[in-house]
């Protein structure tokens, strides 16, 4: 899993701006997160987020969040919680929304398998990945490149 350095990469420059950082989700949380996702999203968890949830639960540094299993002083919404709020439209019930930048959604399309990063507004597809380790390796590529390297 390349993003595992990338995370080491972003926990390192968080540390160096007093940033905080969020500890691995236990095996307890991981199964309590699947089941209310089941219940109440009607979905299973990718794999790969769950693995992600393993190294860190959740997300939250330079303006890109990956939502975590529970609220914590970083995290107002869950993640569970953060999908249900986008699905007060009926067609957003298609998507697990994992976290989302300034301009992106970090989503799994459940019709199509598709991992997909998507503008937030009008929502469109930026681009698709085959799998959750592949989409956030490149949103954390991105997250962690200066801002010159990214618009060249």
């Amino acid at each position: 899993m390349k993003y595992q350095q990338l995370l080491e990469q972003a926990k390192e420059e968080a540390g160096r701006f007093d940033g905080t950082w969020q500890p691995p989700c236990t095996a307890r949380d991981i199964k309590k997160l699947q089941e209310r996702v089941h219940a109440e999203l009607h979905a299973e968890l990718p794999k790969g987020f769950i693995e992600f949830l393993k190294i860190t639960d959740g997300y939250n540094w330079n303006s890109v969040f990956v939502y975590a299993s529970k609220k914590t002083d970083d995290f107002e919404y869950d993640f569970v919680e953060m999908n249900l709020l986008r699905r007060d439209l009926d067609w957003m019930s298609d998507f697990l929304i994992f976290g989302s930048n300034d301009m992106d959604e970090f989503v799994y399309q459940i019709s199509t398998r598709e991992f997909q990063t998507r503008d937030r507004v009008p929502f469109d597809v930026v681009k698709t990945f085959t799998s959750f380790d592949e989409m956030i390796t490149h949103v954390l590529d991105e997250n962690l490149q200066p801002a010159e390297a990214i618009a060249a």
